[in-house]
């Protein structure tokens, strides 16, 4: 049976010989300190498309070199729920933005699992892929990856069984696995070749056969990195025949970095153990008991930890500083904001703050305070939230109040949405179209365009024509651009349907 009791998160050959730790000032604030001019920066990105952070530090891309699964690949795939580890340059912490900058030198992304989805149950929020079950809860990115190299976001009810996806996030502790991110890739992507990872079993050198989970996988043809054996965490990609894998490439993952190297790190806390005070974080044990501590640790709450690695270890980090980003989300199956089996998007039509009830495209529900609220991908408090707001909604239909109400279990409001960079994403139901002047009125902002506006529908490039003959009062759309005043200046426009963002279109960039 393999254990699966952490995620490593980086390919063999990124160990780094970086000096310095962060130290053990102790921090009053909610601010990280920085990591040393050269460094690691690993986990679980977060912030936007066009502003992606680790540990509320903006990640600076611009020139460094990027990786997915071994392929060279644009700075655009660092993309928010994706899975990574890179090194800073030297004086690699910049100035200036809140959070400061990691300007990357390089950065290795990787995701657990790509191939067509198997099965997929939308009461559970559980899908199928390469033989694995994997949860999605209310903070997984769920997004469309777009011919253009954009993304847009989906709920659950856009997939479909037999859709090929990518699948980023964590093994934990009970051996299940939840998705931070699953992409849904680009129409026309190559699907001949398939990937998975997991711990080697039965290995046998003279046939160059092993096994992987519920694969046997053949690498006599393969790209091997790094070195196989039993119980090496590896990743494969190849052909698939029934339940073997002609690989063509096979890596085996490494150490994040060398003894004492300084490391900034976003993940999963598991196997927490308070008396020891120590926890996994990817492929490291932390030990906090020199570390200033932000909120409260619990198993498989979402951390943001600076510290370096202990002398003469590649597996122990001693942190400086642990801080608590959200509640639970890798306690098992279904754990973390709670089941989800109901996602709309829509307009706020009716809001009681006092009775913790609101409504959404003709249905009521209810929340409390566990109920994630989110503005610009940051929670915020149920008293922000108001008529009129245009909001994505995951609910648990069979957890409900006296009258009768689905339970929020998240709630992100969407409407206006700034993505960094002097960029903003507008969507929501049109109120009215020009098609000869092309322009449309969007939540009351005008959306202009121009030559060089690209349209979308689905995932892929559409014409002009194509859209304003489409377009009417109603119609689901995306506006994303440079907003002035009331006006904003469409680089993108994604096209979704009628009276529904569920059925075609995801909602705001993340």
């Amino acid at each position: 049976m393999r254990k699966f009791t952490v995620l490593a998160v980086l390919v063999a050959g990124l160990s780094l010989a970086c000096g310095g730790s962060s130290g053990t000032t102790p921090e009053t604030s909610n601010t990280l300190p920085p990591i040393a001019p050269t460094g690691v920066v690993a986990g679980i990105v977060a912030g936007t498309s066009e502003t992606p952070q680790i540990n509320h530090t903006t990640l600076s891309v611009t020139g460094a070199a990027v990786t997915l699964d071994g392929q060279a690949v644009s700075t655009t795939k660092v993309q928010p729920g994706t899975v990574m580890a890179g090194q800073t340059t030297a004086g690699g912490m910049g100035a200036g933005a809140s959070g400061g900058t990691y300007a990357m030198n390089r950065i290795q992304l990787r995701s657990s699992f790509m191939g067509p989805i198997q099965t997929l149950d939308q009461a559970t929020s559980r899908l199928t892929i390469m033989n694995q079950v994997v949860q999605v809860n209310a903070l997984t990115v769920l997004a469309q990856e777009n011919q253009d190299g954009t993304y847009t976001t989906l709920t659950l009810t856009d997939f479909r069984v037999g859709g090929f996806v990518s699948v980023h996030g964590s093994f934990i502790a009970n051996g299940s696995y939840l998705a931070t991110r699953v992409e849904r890739r680009t129409p026309g992507f190559d699907t001949s070749h398939q990937c998975t990872e997991g711990q080697v079993a039965n290995l046998d050198t003279a046939t160059k056969t092993f096994t992987l989970g519920t694969w046997t996988v053949s690498y006599g043809a393969a790209t091997v990195s790094g070195t196989l054996a039993n119980g090496a965490w590896t990743q494969v990609r190849g052909t698939i025949s029934g339940n073997a894998i002609a690989a063509t490439w096979v890596n085996v993952l490494g150490a994040l970095g060398d003894p004492g190297c300084s490391m900034g790190l976003r993940g999963l806390a598991l196997n927490l153990n308070t008396a020891t005070k120590t926890f996994n974080l990817l492929n490291l044990t932390v030990s906090y008991t020199q570390a200033t501590v932000v909120g409260t640790l619990a198993e498989g709450v979402m951390v943001e930890v600076q510290g370096a690695l202990a002398s003469g270890s590649t597996t122990s980090l001693v942190a400086s500083h642990v801080e608590v980003e959200t509640t639970a989300m890798g306690g098992g199956m279904g754990a973390g904001m709670g089941a989800t089996n109901t996602q709309v998007k829509g307009t706020i039509t009716a809001i009681d703050l006092s009775a913790m009830t609101f409504a959404v495209a003709g249905t009521n529900y209810w929340m409390d305070a566990s109920t994630l609220i989110l503005a610009q991908d940051v929670p915020v408090a149920a008293s922000t939230l108001k008529v009129g707001d245009w909001v994505a909604v995951m609910a648990d239909s069979t957890r409900t109040n006296s009258a009768g109400y689905a339970y929020a279990t998240r709630i992100a409001e969407m409407a206006v949405i700034s993505v960094g960079l002097g960029l903003t994403d507008v969507l929501g139901a049109v109120t009215s179209v020009n098609s000869s002047a092309q322009t449309l009125v969007l939540n009351g902002y005008t959306v202009v365009v121009s030559g060089t506006t690209t349209y979308l529908s689905q995932g892929s490039i559409i014409t002009a024509a194509t859209f304003w003959s489409t377009v009417k009062a109603g119609t689901m759309v995306e506006a994303h651009g440079t907003l002035t005043g009331a006006t904003l200046s469409a680089t993108r426009l994604v096209l979704g349907q009628s009276g529904s963002m569920g059925g075609g279109m995801g909602g705001g960039m993340h």
